[in-house]
């Protein structure tokens, strides 16, 4: 059970951010373009999403030390699996791909796929439900429940036809809240294969 009593937690903080954009936090960007971290990757990204899915993905990157940020060896890479209709951009520090360099995942899912359907339902199950800007429903679940990498969290939430999901450490779990919010309102990315 995720702990919501905890200082700017819960359905307080969600609210706030109907309240107040995501372009008042400071080095917000002010257009829905992703972060600079991906614009090197995003041609790969196009080619390798999943042609029936479409990509969201935050304006910044939060809580995550900005020297990893700007490392040279800092990898942005994409996997998709047509078997589990997903597709996953996942950050890492380091070349060996291994979740102890992973900084965090954004994920696309076929909601209509047996495994859109297990992941959405065990969401909807075991996480804490909260409400997004725009009446957007999400529910935020952590490692213990999912299988997450250890440490991680996850929040889940369905858009524009798709399963949309961000997995970060679990003591960023209120920058993982303004990074969904924050990427449910960026501008979509589409497959080169469509």
């Amino acid at each position: 059970m995720v702990n919501l009593s905890r200082p700017l937690w819960g359905v307080l903080i969600l609210s706030w951010f109907n309240l107040f954009p995501l372009s008042t936090i400071a080095g917000a960007q002010t257009n829905n373009a992703p972060a600079n971290i991906f614009t090197s990757s995003l041609a790969e990204i196009k080619a390798e999403l999943l042609p029936n899915l479409v990509l969201r993905l935050p304006r910044e990157i939060l809580g995550v030390n900005p020297d990893y940020l700007n490392d040279p060896n800092l990898k942005v890479r994409i996997f998709s699996s047509r078997n589990q209709q997903r597709s996953t951009v996942a950050i890492y520090r380091c070349d060996v791909g291994a979740y102890s360099c992973l900084i965090g995942t954004f994920s696309v899912t076929d909601p209509t796929s047996a495994h859109g359907k297990y992941l959405w339902e065990q969401h909807q199950r075991q996480g804490a439900p909260l409400t997004m800007a725009s009446g957007i429903r999400a529910y935020l679940i952590e490692e213990q429940k999912l299988n997450l990498a250890s440490g991680f969290a996850s929040v889940m939430w369905q858009q524009d036809g798709g399963l949309y999901s961000i997995t970060f450490p679990r003591e960023q779990r209120q920058n993982l809240l303004y990074m969904a919010v924050d990427m449910s309102k960026s501008d979509p990315i589409y497959s080169d294969r469509n």
